[in-house]
């Protein structure tokens, strides 16, 4: 994950997720959530490296993660 920067209380309502892309990928799955496990998320599936969130509440930490695909394979959850 590139942004938003971890523990930054600063953010926008609309919210812009930002990661590194992965050679060979052609699509990337992202979630968001407020828990570090993920139980109730919020996410999506895109083919860029960056997603905005219109989900997002003032005062709610959330955690996020990215997964790299080709189609076939997956990459390993980003760290949260």
């Amino acid at each position: 994950m590139i942004s938003p920067s971890n523990n930054d209380p600063n953010q926008p309502v609309y919210l812009t997720l930002d990661w590194s892309e992965v050679t060979n990928a052609t699509e990337n799955d992202y979630q968001f959530s407020t828990d570090n496990l993920f139980t109730i998320y919020s996410g999506g599936t895109i083919s860029g490296t960056d997603a905005t969130i219109f989900e997002s509440d003032i005062d709610t930490e959330y955690v996020r993660r990215v997964q790299a695909t080709n189609g076939i394979q997956y990459s390993e959850w980003s760290e949260i």
